[in-house]
């Protein structure tokens, strides 16, 4: 919905977005529903972000857009992306779909804010998510093609059950039991295709704005339970994800705790070792974007990007919820000193 605006408003005839060479192949998606070509932009070294050195070099007079990316709640670099796209007259797009701040008073930089409510999500419903714009779009937005979302009328009992149903799925040993099941083809990172937009029905605008108003009194998870095992692991090469920006907010609420290995060799380690317990480490996508399966001919002919493809390499994360307890803490620590990690 933000990139078709954003193509309206620049009406240029061969509309680009600018986006992050690491990240969910969907942002691909709707760039390519959108009719808008996809332009990959490498990330910061070691850092996330873009590098923002090299990032005005891919800027052309097709630029229609920037997508200001918010990994894991690491941050987005609003503050900078939005100085180098008021300059070259393009929009910013803050994809805060791992990101729901509680204080919805904080300020938003973006011309547009996408947020998610799907599976795994901050405020996790299951499905749909928001686009966040100013109202003098909302004429604009009118005119945009899209269908009546379907199957969102549930009764409580179906609605209880659909949520057992996810938890059971994502419950670490189980994740882990499919993969080995699967030929690990569960939770491998897949492009697919966009096919339709969906307008959210009154009674999921209700349960969104419901279930909005509990997420910002929610003390939320206490992500500190592993802040000193993260402090042992730093001399062996493990340290947080932090975001190449300035204006990075510390502690901010995050959807999973993202670290970086040393090497893709020890992150596969890690990963495998974690999960073979139960413990619920993911390396998220995997490879940089132009990599991932299935994304189209455009998208994969570009490249190298080097630091994208190192942090695809190294980056892992630890679960952050409710059934993740001092003992959990305590089981990843025993597994890395068997690695020879945190020893």
């Amino acid at each position: 919905m933000a990139l078709l605006d954003a193509k309206t408003r620049a009406s240029v005839p061969m509309p680009e977005v600018i986006l992050p060479a690491y990240g969910c192949p969907d942002l691909v998606a709707a760039s390519v529903y959108a009719g808008v070509r996809p332009r990959l932009v490498d990330t910061a070294p070691g850092q996330w972000g873009y590098d923002l050195g090299a990032l005005p070099a891919a800027l052309s007079a097709s630029t229609v857009a920037i997508v200001a990316v918010n990994l894991l709640g690491t941050g987005d670099q609003a503050p900078e992306l939005c100085k180098i796209a008021a300059t070259h007259g393009v929009a910013l797009i803050q994809d805060s779909a791992q990101h729901l701040p509680q204080d919805f008073a904080a300020p938003w930089l973006g011309e547009y804010v996408v947020l998610s409510f799907g599976r795994g999500k901050p405020l996790n419903l299951l499905r749909g998510g928001a686009l966040l714009h100013a109202p003098a779009r909302t004429a604009a937005f009118a005119s945009v093609k899209v269908r009546s979302m379907t199957g969102l009328k549930q009764s409580p009992a179906v609605r209880r059950l659909e949520s057992l149903a996810f938890n059971i799925a994502t419950d670490a040993r189980v994740y882990g039991w499919s993969r080995k099941l699967m030929g690990g083809s569960v939770g491998r990172t897949q492009y697919k295709l966009l096919e339709a937009l969906e307008e959210g029905s009154p009674d999921f605008r209700a349960e969104v704005e419901s279930a909005l108003a509990g997420y910002r009194h929610d003390a939320g998870y206490d992500a500190g339970i592993w802040s000193a095992a993260c402090q042992g692991w730093a001399e062996d090469g493990i340290e947080p994800l932090v975001c190449a920006s300035s204006h990075a907010a510390a502690g901010m609420l995050k959807l999973r705790l993202a670290m970086l290995a040393r090497d893709r060799r020890t992150r596969d380690q890690i990963v495998a070792a974690l999960d073979s317990r139960g413990l619920g480490a993911t390396g998220m996508y995997g490879e940089s974007m132009e990599k991932l399966a299935g994304v189209p001919v455009e998208v994969a002919s570009q490249g190298p990007f080097p630091n994208a493809d190192d942090l695809a390499g190294r980056l892992f994360t630890l679960p952050t919820h409710s059934g993740v307890t001092a003992q959990t803490v305590r089981l990843t620590q025993a597994t890395l000193r068997q690695l020879r990690i945190g020893s």
